[in-house]
């Protein structure tokens, strides 16, 4: 019987140049089995919010992509194509600016840590309303943290919009 690592190598390189297209970002392909069937989970992120009806018509493509190919030499999957969870680590430019207005914990290389709500982001540098701006080269790694009581910004103004649209809604 194929690895799960060997499949996911199969499974990584046929499936890149459609989430390419899609204009996505391949984070990672794992592989485990789970039970008499494997579980394929693939793991897109975007420059923004994801689209669901555009990721679903993905896993659509996908699927398809995967029996096609017989890529998993007929053995029976469940495939889940979803997004980076809250606690995905920020490491790359494009984790920082898509976090644009919440709160991080960074950890710096020389091992220091602060809290700060990130204002903007370059691929050199990321910058902080509450913080000196620090270059990325000298960043470990960041960690959204989760806020209940998050206070209102221009950044989450799109969501009040949202919710007065609701509200709207729920007057007709």
């Amino acid at each position: 019987m194929t690895s799960p690592a060997h499949f996911a190598e199969r499974i990584t390189e046929a499936v890149t140049p459609l989430i390419d297209e899609a204009q996505y970002y391949l984070e990672s392909v794992n592989i485990r089995q789970a039970g008499r069937r494997l579980l394929v989970q693939i793991v897109v992120d975007s420059d923004g919010r994801l689209d669901l009806d555009e990721v679903a018509r993905i896993s659509r493509r996908l699927d398809v992509l995967i029996e096609e190919q017989d890529l998993l030499d007929d053995t029976g999957y469940t495939l889940e194509v979803t997004s980076p969870g809250i606690d995905r680590p920020l490491t790359l430019p494009r984790h920082w600016r898509a976090n644009v207005g919440r709160k991080v914990q960074v950890v710096m290389n020389d091992e220091s840590v602060f809290m700060a709500r990130v204002s903007g982001c370059t691929d050199a540098s990321v910058e902080f309303e509450d913080h000196e701006p620090v270059e990325l080269a000298d960043v470990s790694q960041g960690q959204v943290q989760i806020e209940f009581n998050r206070p209102k910004s221009a950044h989450t103004d799109d969501l009040a919009d949202f919710d007065d649209d609701a509200d709207a809604e729920d007057a007709e």
